[in-house]
């Protein structure tokens, strides 16, 4: 089971879990949500994105990952984009 996990300041890399299936990216900026879900991974997690210096990822990216047959996603503020299958945590 492969996930993609965006994640910057929030979880520096010291404290990111050494693990083979986890495929660490930079905060998510527009765009690239949509990407990560081409590859086809089970979990796709938000912990960080760009804002005002970047276009930001957009809901319907967001619902649209969740839309896809082998993905699941999880973002602490996934609550207002419920239900398919978020996860809110944080």
């Amino acid at each position: 089971m492969k996930a993609v996990i965006f994640a910057g300041p929030s979880l520096p890399p010291a404290f990111r879990p050494n693990d083979p299936a986890l495929e660490w990216r930079p905060p998510v900026k527009q765009g690239e949500v949509y990407e990560a879900a081409l590859d086809g991974p089970a979990i796709i997690g938000i912990i960080d994105g760009y804002f005002e210096v970047t276009p930001t990822v957009w809901h319907k990216e967001i619902l649209w990952a969740m839309t896809q047959a082998s993905t699941s996603m999880v973002a602490p503020a996934s609550a207002p984009c419920a239900p398919p299958s978020s996860i809110p945590s944080g």
